[in-house]
């Protein structure tokens, strides 16, 4: 069995290098890769029949999953428009020790690139991978990133890609989420850019879904493990995006508008750099909730109004269409994605001259 370092692997989006002491362990300098975030891409090139991932994760309670995708070229017009039905779903049971699952098997005996990518978010789990394993060998070579081209989409739980895969009178579980599926990693496939998400479902800008103002979306921006804020700054200078796509509203409407002042500070301090939105799921439709108010419109005007007071012709707000997702569930789901994916790639094109 071959067993490949950290340096083997390749990663998109944030994660920590983390010491471990386990059997998988190839050497004192070998590290594993710790993440939590939604849309963390490792890749790698092997030979062999097969590919094992050994990993441990936190959340004793629900699986997390992760998709596998072989012999997909990152850098190629295939990748541009493909889903998750390219790939394996694997599931990651809730299993606090060392597992070593079997990701792909069955194959030709000759060179793979594997991708693998991280679908569910934070809460549900922060998964360690030690190291790769397979019956042939690693390949010292790096595996073609398309371009240079970087996003990053700062968000909630729509920017996470819950209930992606939700279908219609079933309970929603971790299952339902797929960031591979998520607007903003196909956006980016679309426009051949690297993606990372910093995302977490129930964070708002100023506030949570409770009303409670911590964890906010600038705070979780400074981080790499949304929670494990203390041990996890996140340094900048590691990946710089090419333009920032913040979307995050939703909860902060979640106990009621917020104040105007107090909302468009925030934004300024969150440090926006291109493209904010206020998401699918805010809508103009008269509730209770709200007086009747027209909630859409409200937050649009909040937005134009940051924009004004940052002076910056990089910045511009941005409408999102409403998608209503299902009878049972506000979140937008697959296709409803993939036609987020369409309202802003041809925005973004414009703007960035792809």
């Amino acid at each position: 069995m071959t067993v490949s370092t950290s340096q083997n692997i390749q990663v998109i989006g944030r994660t920590q290098r983390v010491h471990f002491d386990s059997a998988t362990k190839a050497s004192e300098q070998e590290m594993g890769i710790r993440f939590g975030f939604p849309g963390v891409t490792l890749r790698s090139r092997f030979t062999g029949t097969h590919l094992r991932i050994n990993l441990t994760k936190t959340n004793a309670a629900v699986s997390s999953y992760l998709l596998v995708l072989v012999d997909i070229t990152p850098n190629s017009v295939e990748y541009t428009t493909i889903d998750s039905a390219a790939g394996t779903r694997i599931e990651i049971p809730p299993n606090p020790n060392l597992q070593s699952i079997i990701i792909a098997d069955n194959l030709s005996n000759t060179e793979h690139i594997v991708e693998i990518v991280h679908l569910t978010e934070t809460w549900i789990g922060v998964i360690t991978v030690e190291s790769l394993s397979t019956d042939g060998i690693f390949s010292t070579e790096p595996v073609a990133f398309p371009a240079v081209r970087k996003l990053l989409f700062i968000g909630d739980s729509v920017t996470c890609g819950e209930a992606v895969d939700l279908a219609v009178n079933i309970p929603k579980t971790p299952v339902s989420w797929n960031a591979f599926d998520s607007y903003g990693m196909r956006v980016a496939r679309a426009l051949g850019a690297q993606c990372t998400l910093v995302s977490y479902g129930g964070r708002g800008l100023i506030r949570d879904y409770l009303g409670k103002p911590y964890w906010t979306g600038p705070e979780m921006f400074e981080t790499s493990i949304p929670e494990d804020a203390l041990q996890s700054q996140w340094d900048h200078s590691q990946d710089v995006p090419d333009a920032v796509f913040v979307s995050l509203v939703t909860n902060d409407l979640n106990t009621g508008i917020p104040n105007e002042k107090e909302f468009v500070d925030a934004y300024v301090y969150a440090h926006a750099k291109v493209f904010i939105t206020e998401g699918a799921i805010v809508n103009d439709i008269p509730n209770e909730k709200f007086a009747g108010a027209p909630v859409k419109s409200i937050v649009r005007g909040y937005l134009e109004k940051i924009v004004v007071l940052v002076g910056d012709a990089k910045i511009r707000a941005i409408p999102s269409n409403h998608y209503p997702g299902t009878t049972t569930d506000v979140h937008p789901i697959s296709n409803e994605h993939a036609a987020m994916a369409q309202d802003f790639v041809a925005i973004l094109k414009e703007n960035l001259g792809w």
